[in-house]
């Protein structure tokens, strides 16, 4: 009888959730500035914290002005709480609800301080670098094409993931319940984006009125613009008409979010929204909508340089179709080509004269236009004009010119951005982008230098057309090499790194390896001076699923001490896939003195070797234990195994209570990674080969509240 009523308990929980919001008066003010971190010279070789905890009061508790926590307008709950959070006293000043600027960037438990720092673009680019490494991943030509942002392509079908039944009839409902009773904002914007993320191939229950309801009946920013968002990672063209008069400000937008105005940051979420969106559209008619939208607000002469970097990344998310070879005439490089929203190569076009216009745009805004470029360009590389492909490599490359009065951060993304859009063939072009990037590795400023070793390796490792599309990998493989063997020492883990991506793609496109490359890695590892090092080239040799290098990484994971090392070193060996890896990390994960991120770095191995076996000892140890940072542990570990024990285990830590919120936080996190139908994640598609040196506040930001932020 259970059984019977529980698709009907489900869609009650969900309507019931359609009703509960987050009330009180927030502050709705931006975030605070970002900091730029420096590095070194180099001279070529031969030429968290507590932020969100205790926000949210449960139901009915008393206020600080003896009141009590108001219930929300619209449907009526018949029980449980609602997500309330403080109004600030009268005549205190505004105060971000993210809490004071933290110095660094928090990033997988850790606090990074300088922007050339290779873990920096390690967590924000490793999504698309770990999926093949999780359980029941594997190579599917069935299953869909999936947009990496590098050019590459990935066609996986996960069998590790929860069954829809177990989505619609435990996950989605717990969800709710969570949403409904409350909490901090984190334990709230993830569960958000979690129930989004279930619904990203089959929209359930209402959802695109329950963010509505989210936008419209609540008064703080951050949960406006996680409903926002999560139109966009639902995919559903439905949210587009809301997005749109958020973006553009409109009356209509103003009404939805009952206010004077929409808050510049929200139509960001917006942007990034409508890019999602468009991303996944299957219309052409929903995609040249959407381009229309954020061309307009991009040329809008009154917004912000802000507003305007993150319209630019949302462009580059929405592909249009090519024209038909009649419709458009080239000369001498001129196009003449209809308005931006009519084909990818008026889309490309009108970026790159926006790119290349001598006054009028802020430096960011054109780092993000690089970006796009790429993004467009790589997205279909087979359907796009080989000249439209020479045009914008010409406007990338010319960037990079010593001669060329460019700003660090321009000439950045257009290293990132022709990362993206080179390959290994000897087509003059590709040759070209090779070329720049090897000129930038040897020349360009500290940051500069080190992203041109990743495109190096992505271009080397990309497949060309014609008989040879390899041809260029060995050049590009000696001048990794050479970089990470005789380059200076603070540069050595990024060519280490880019030589791991290098073989990642390699393998991934069926290349044998070259091992060459291992005894480097190696020799490199043993030499390390610092021990962060060793992290790097651990990761390159997990990313090249190095087998050779098992014994060699469980030696360092014993013998290091330093907690940042060792998750790496765990990582690496969850990507090797080795089951004789499975008893030193367990050992790991149970000492109750291992340090949270390490504990996290364990987990997610644990959670990629897969064994069923580990869930019995994971749930009993969560019995046992129930410190915040040993069960948060756990909650990665359980989800990356997506077994119906782990779901029914993650679904009760999330709904108890006595757990803290950065707990239930992280059991929302997993929880939504099972029910996501896709294996690519909507992060990934935001956050690989973006610059985010020069990246906007929504994006990524010391405080924690960008889009990026969110899991």
């Amino acid at each position: 009888m259970l059984h019977f009523l529980a698709p009907l308990i489900a869609v009650l929980l969900m309507s019931d959730w359609a009703g509960a919001q987050v009330s009180g008066g927030g502050d709705r003010g931006a975030g605070a500035g970002r900091g730029v971190g420096g590095g070194g010279g180099y001279n070529c070789p031969g030429g968290g914290g507590s932020r969100g905890r205790g926000i949210v009061r449960g139901p009915g508790a008393p206020r600080s002005d003896g009141g009590q926590v108001a219930r929300p307008r619209g449907p009526t709950l018949p029980t449980g709480g609602y997500p309330a959070l403080p109004a600030p006293a009268a005549g205190t000043p505004a105060v971000h609800p993210a809490g004071p600027l933290l110095d660094p960037f928090t990033l997988s438990g850790q606090e990074i301080e300088d922007l050339t720092d290779w873990r920096m673009w390690w967590e924000l680019n490793r999504d698309a670098y770990l999926i093949l490494g999780e359980r029941g991943a594997r190579q599917d030509t069935a299953g869909g094409e999936f947009y990496l942002g590098t050019g590459q392509r990935q066609t996986i079908r996960d069998r590790g993931r929860a069954t829809r039944d177990d989505v619609l009839l435990n996950i989605v409902p717990a969800l709710a319940t969570v949403i409904e009773s409350g909490g901090s904002y984190d334990l709230v914007r993830e569960a958000i984006v979690a129930q989004a993320k279930a619904g990203r191939q089959e929209t359930h229950f209402g959802l695109p009125f329950s963010l509505r309801h989210f936008l419209s009946e609540n008064d703080h920013l951050v949960i406006n613009q996680t409903a926002a968002l999560a139109f966009g990672i639902l995919a559903s063209a439905e949210g587009v008409e809301d997005l749109r008069s958020l973006l553009g400000d409109t009356t209509a937008g103003r009404k939805l979010v009952r206010d004077e105005f929409v808050d510049p940051e929200l139509r960001a979420f917006a942007a990034y929204g409508l890019g999602l969106v468009g991303q996944a559209a299957s219309s052409d008619d929903v995609r040249h909508e959407i381009v229309s939208a954020l061309v307009k607000t991009f040329e809008d002469p009154e917004i912000s340089p802000e507003l305007q970097s993150a319209v630019a990344l949302a462009v580059g998310l929405v592909p249009l179709d090519p024209a038909p070879a009649e419709a458009f005439l080239c000369v001498c490089g001129e196009c003449e080509v209809g308005g931006p929203a009519t084909s990818l190569e008026a889309q490309v076009t009108w970026l790159m004269r926006s790119f290349t216009a001598e006054r009028g745009l802020a430096e960011t805004v054109r780092a993000q236009i690089a970006t796009s470029l790429a993004r467009l360009i790589s997205h279909r590389p087979s359907q796009v004009d080989p000249f439209l492909k020479e045009g914008v490599t010409e406007t990338l490359v010319h960037a990079l010119e010593q001669n060329q009065r460019q700003s660090e951060v321009v000439k950045e993304s257009a290293v990132l951005a022709l990362g993206m859009i080179g390959d290994a063939d000897l087509d003059p072009v590709d040759q070209w982008v090779r070329l720049a990037l090897g000129r930038s590795a040897c020349t360009g400023k500290p940051l500069e230098r080190r992203f041109a070793l990743i495109s190096l390796a992505l271009a080397g490792s990309r497949p060309g057309q014609g008989t040879e599309p390899f041809a260029g990998t060995a050049g590009t493989l000696n001048e990794l090499l050479h970089h990470l063997t005789r380059g200076q020492r603070s540069v050595r883990p990024w060519a280490g790194l880019a030589l791991g991506v290098m073989g990642h793609w390699l393998l991934f496109n069926g290349q044998e390896l070259s091992p060459q490359a291992a005894v480097a890695l190696k020799s490199a590892a043993r030499g390390s001076r610092r021990v962060r090092d060793l992290g790097a080239y651990a990761l390159a040799m997990g990313l090249r699923r190095d087998g050779a290098m098992l014994e060699f990484l469980l030696s360092a994971l014993d013998r290091t001490r330093d907690h940042e090392a060792r998750g790496y070193v765990a990582l690496a060996l969850g990507l090797i896939g080795d089951q004789a890896a499975l008893e030193p990390l367990r050992d790991i994960l149970g000492d109750g003195d291992t340090r949270p991120e390490l504990r996290e770095q364990c987990g997610a191995a644990l959670g990629m070797l897969s064994d069923v076996k580990l869930i019995p000892l994971l749930l009993t140890e969560l019995d046992d234990r129930r410190d915040a940072d040993n069960c948060e542990a756990l909650a990665v570990g359980l989800g990356g195994l997506g077994h119906p024990e782990s779901i029914d285990a993650l679904t009760a830590m999330l709904q108890d209570l006595e757990l803290e919120d950065d707990v239930r936080t992280r059991a929302a996190v997993s929880l939504g990674r099972l029910a996501d139908p896709l294996p690519l994640t909507w992060r990934s598609l935001l956050a690989t080969g973006t610059n985010y040196h020069g990246a906007p506040q929504s994006l990524t930001n010391r405080t924690g509240t960008g889009v990026l932020n969110l899991r």
